[in-house]
């Protein structure tokens, strides 16, 4: 998927039943094709390329309305024993996703499709996100992280500029969602800044990031 359409499959899945996948706005309210395009706040013809790419992998409509395909993607509820997921705050979604312009949903696509890769106690991108033993992470290169998402090895500076250029703000001015940690350039590294997003217990032990992401 483009990181835009990504962003909005993300965001109409926070409208997942727990019953049976389908997307509704409330108990009365489901949600059909005809409806994307006020959902997404996109355009017809943006809403038309959105169901293009996602038809019937990601998203299908049966005589109840739109119907998440994949199953293993999206999960409302109790998880399998042993199965590991990224827990996603439906309000946080959607305020997240309302607050941009149509015109930045990619960018929003490009943090989500950073996250399953971020270590929850070290802010590092990792093959073991839930590893809490810094010596055991098993770290994930630049160039690794390119490939994980299908991007274009040639255009790798256009992605690292990319992920350079997304910022929030923090304390009223705004910070860079990432860093970069040079140790050669086959081997570098890529740090979220924790002053945006953590998830870990001991946020003493990745202050300095913060401060190292700053402009």
């Amino acid at each position: 998927l483009s990181p835009a359409t990504a962003a909005r499959l993300i965001y109409l899945g926070t409208f997942s039943t727990y019953e049976d996948n389908q997307l509704a706005i409330s108990q009365r309210k489901r949600i059909t094709r005809k409806d994307l395009p006020k959902m997404l706040e996109v355009s017809r013809n943006t809403a038309d390329r959105f169901w293009a790419e996602v038809n019937p992998q990601y998203l299908t409509e049966n005589e109840d309305g739109l119907l998440l395909t994949n199953s293993d993607i999206f999960i409302r509820g109790t998880t399998s024993k042993g199965q590991s997921y990224r827990k996603m705050f439906l309000d946080g979604i959607r305020s997240l996703y309302r607050s941009v312009p149509a015109s930045k949903h990619k960018v929003l696509g490009y943090v989500f499709q950073m996250l399953q890769f971020v270590n929850f106690e070290w802010n590092v991108l990792c093959y073991n996100p839930d590893e809490t033993d810094l010596d055991s992470i098993d770290f994930m290169s630049i160039d690794e992280f390119r490939e994980a998402i299908g991007y274009e090895k040639s255009n790798i500076s256009r992605l690292m500029k990319t992920y350079r250029d997304i910022k929030f703000p923090v304390n009223g001015k705004p910070e860079p969602f990432c860093a970069f940690v040079s140790s050669g350039k086959s081997s570098d590294k890529i740090v979220v800044n924790p002053r945006i997003l953590y998830s870990g217990t001991h946020p003493e032990n990745v202050r300095i990031l913060g401060g190292l992401c700053k402009e």
